[in-house]
């Protein structure tokens, strides 16, 4: 919202931008837009000064200065310059500075490195408690592949594409979703067979054994104790801790929540 000065605010405006003041800072300062001042500016028939252009600056200043470990914040302070005429003369004129890695991935392993990232702990990879060696990533590799496309082709065509459960089965006026199912879990094969790899799966044929897979539909196979959320449950019910969405949830401290929950007061 605009902001409406007398004509002897409009003055020491007018002087502090005739003395070297930047419009941004005496805005800022005046806690109002950077274009009311333009406009006190040109009410008053102050010329106003062209923007600083990058080539200004000596370049090879600033890539000196940047490959010495400073930020982009810290070159502007050090030239009193704007960071982004920095970051201009750093990505636009210097572009060899993208490809050397001691420079362009410096902060990105600094992240990587924090024990800490966004107030939370960095629990990624091997980090992470639940960490079982990469077992996730082996199951999607499984899925993903083509043996694995053969197999939910045979269980449908064994099944006559009709949900095995429900006994439903896709028409022109009912689409239906359906499922290959594995009657023992996929990761449980894993672990039963000590599976560490894509080729040690392929060779595994009680993987591939189609009696071990049934049709069903979407509906219903959310309702197996084996699928997704429902498997997190029952180990829950057992006394084990689950990894639900990134977050490690125990038993105890589920119940607690579900309490704590029940004891607030609805909002008037």
């Amino acid at each position: 919202m605009k902001k409406l000065f007398t004509l002897e605010q409009e003055r020491l405006i007018c002087k502090r931008y005739q003395d070297g003041e930047s419009t941004s800072r005496i805005s800022a300062s005046l806690q109002t837009g950077h274009k009311v001042i333009l406009g006190v500016l040109n009410r008053n028939s102050v010329p106003v000064r062209a923007k600083a252009k990058p080539t200004s600056i000596d370049h090879n200043i600033i890539f000196d200065l940047y490959r010495s470990g400073l930020s982009d914040s810290e070159i502007a302070n050090q030239l009193n310059c704007s960071k982004s005429l920095v970051q201009t003369a750093i990505y636009r004129h210097c572009p060899e500075i993208r490809r050397d890695k001691n420079v362009s991935i410096r902060m990105s392993q600094l992240t990587k490195n924090r024990e800490w990232v966004n107030g939370k702990p960095n629990l990624k990879g091997e980090k992470n408690p639940q960490w079982k060696g990469g077992k996730t990533i082996l199951n999607y590799s499984i899925r993903a592949d083509a043996r694995y496309k053969s197999w939910r082709f045979n269980v449908f065509e064994r099944d006559g594409y009709i949900c095995q459960f429900c006994g439903n089965k896709s028409q022109k006026d009912n689409k239906v979703i359906l499922h290959a199912d594995h009657i023992i879990p996929l990761h449980e094969l894993v672990d039963i067979y000590q599976i560490k790899s894509i080729e040690d799966a392929r060779s595994c044929d009680e993987i591939w054994d189609i009696s071990n897979g049934r049709t069903l539909c979407r509906a219903c196979h959310k309702k197996t104790p084996t699928y997704g959320v429902n498997a997190a449950k029952n180990i829950l019910a057992a006394g084990l801790a689950v990894n639900v969405c990134g977050a490690t949830v125990r038993p105890e401290e589920s119940k607690s929540r579900k309490a704590g929950a029940m004891k607030q007061k609805p909002k008037s």
